[in-house]
């Protein structure tokens, strides 16, 4: 099956959603449509909005794995993506004794978020990624314009675009590269001044 390439706008880049920290990018809340249809070998890229720039990537990344709410939250891989006081994770829904799934205490999403983020039970995991945050990066005119989204994303499946794209990532090192943009200055690099909604 030839990979496809989703792209959206991300509203609110404040490390949440998607969550740049630890050994993979997860999006594990907001989007359901991706995380619904997106398999393992797609491709995903988040243009920041119009407010930082023309054309910026937040980031972009290769899905590696798809996994359950309740797995993704007890994945010992994955301890560090539980939120705490000081930091943003995005591991913040389980299954318990009566498999009823639960939300955690989190910065981001509260009650009014549950709905929407647990209509698809499915986390994507990204072990490849290049997180731009607060240092984004132009992306080439053309490719920029086969990936523009309004609202909502956009999905291609055409070889041609996947290969741009992953022609302009060689470019660059992957991985963690800027923080989120959305950070209150002096602070803990995952704390966002507003996670804001999807």
């Amino acid at each position: 099956m030839s990979a496809s390439l989703f792209s959206y706008v991300v509203a609110h880049d404040a490390g949440f959603s998607p969550n740049p920290f630890g050994r993979a990018l997860t999006l594990a809340c907001c989007k359901p449509v991706i995380r619904r249809v997106a398999h393992v070998g797609d491709w995903i890229v988040g243009i920041h909005s119009a407010r930082m720039g023309r054309n910026l990537a937040c980031f972009v990344a290769q899905v590696s794995e798809t996994m359950d709410f309740d797995s993704y939250y007890r994945d010992s891989r994955f301890l560090d993506k539980r939120p705490t006081p000081t930091t943003t994770g995005d591991a913040i829904y389980f299954r318990d004794q009566d498999r009823t799934l639960r939300q955690i205490r989190n910065r981001c999403h509260g009650r009014s978020e549950f709905d929407h983020d647990t209509q698809v039970d499915r986390v994507l995991v990204c072990a490849q990624f290049w997180y731009f945050g607060s240092q984004p990066k132009s992306l080439p005119e053309a490719l920029f314009d086969a990936l523009r989204a309004g609202r909502g994303h956009r999905r291609t499946d055409k070889p041609v675009v996947i290969a741009e794209l992953e022609a302009w990532l060689r470019e660059m090192p992957s991985g963690y590269i800027g923080a989120p943009a959305m950070v209150l200055p002096g602070t803990n690099v995952e704390q966002p001044a507003n996670c804001g909604r999807c």
